[in-house]
């Protein structure tokens, strides 16, 4: 079966400024369109390049979850791609097995190494 997700502006981005309000309402608005998941990113620290810029502000993703998972019901919530190199592993793993339990089952954990050099040098 196919499914659909949508990404909330977890991060200010193509000219948008990500605001709690606007996560909150987005998320909200997809779970009421019939949307499988939203899914955050995460870029923890960013360099100056054009090709980073746009992640310089993005919010925590576990958190940004735990935000939407307070105001929705069934919308499954994900990572899209949670950096593991930046965390530690036991705590995270943690981390998402708590919001895992408290929003009723609904996480998707995405999870990977990264794509951009630049942010690891930073």
């Amino acid at each position: 079966m196919v499914q659909f997700s949508f990404r909330p502006p977890n991060a200010d981005y193509l000219g948008f400024e990500a605001t709690p309000e606007g996560i909150i309402q987005t998320a909200c608005k997809a779970e009421a369109l019939g949307f499988d998941a939203v899914l955050v990113n995460d870029h923890i620290i960013v360099d100056d390049s054009p090709r980073s810029a746009v992640w310089a502000n993005t919010y925590d993703p576990l958190i940004s979850l735990s935000f939407i998972a307070a105001q929705t019901t069934r919308i499954r919530l994900g990572t899209s791609v949670l950096i593991m190199p930046y965390r530690n592993p036991i705590a995270t793993a943690k981390m998402l097995a708590t919001l895992d339990r408290m929003s009723g089952g609904r996480v998707i954990a995405g999870v990977g190494v990264g794509w951009n050099e630049a942010e690891f040098q930073a």
